[in-house]
């Protein structure tokens, strides 16, 4: 018996999907969601755009999941800020926990990015280096 698995979908494919969810979101709710002003969101907010029915529920997951993840809402998320509704009224406040977090996860985000950008600079030098042995062993000798 074999079962269909479906293979991972290519970071570039997955990283348009979800800026097109967010850009939905944020054309459909734009006091909530913006690219400008990020602003924390209200707990459970989630349950008010399922129920609000304007959007298919994968979207909202796939675009909520983006937009949380984002920098600059960890950003955002400093203790004390207001927390907005689908309105962008005030829903509440990031408490000291969401922000000691947040700002964990920011610090995660920027590792990641360093060691990543460490692997590049790597790989580029090692590309280099194998490019020069490639001419000096098809230089022709006098």
């Amino acid at each position: 018996m074999t079962e269909d698995v479906k293979a991972p979908a290519p970071k570039s494919k997955n990283r348009s999907a979800n800026q097109a969810a967010i850009a939905l979101i944020a054309e459909t709710y734009p006091q909530a969601f913006s690219r400008d002003n990020v602003r924390p969101l209200k707990i459970g907010i989630q349950e008010d755009l399922v129920a609000d029915g304007k959007l298919p529920a994968g979207k909202i997951k796939r675009a909520l999941a983006s937009y949380v993840r984002a920098p600059q809402y960890y950003k955002s998320m400093q203790a004390g800020a207001e927390r907005v509704d689908l309105g962008g009224n005030a829903a509440g406040l990031v408490s000291e926990q969401e922000a000691a977090h947040a700002k964990e996860m920011l610090k995660k985000i920027r590792q990641q990015r360093r060691e990543r950008e460490q692997q590049q600079r790597v790989k580029e030098r090692e590309e280099r280096i194998s490019d020069k042995l490639a001419q000096l062993v098809n230089k022709p000798f006098n």
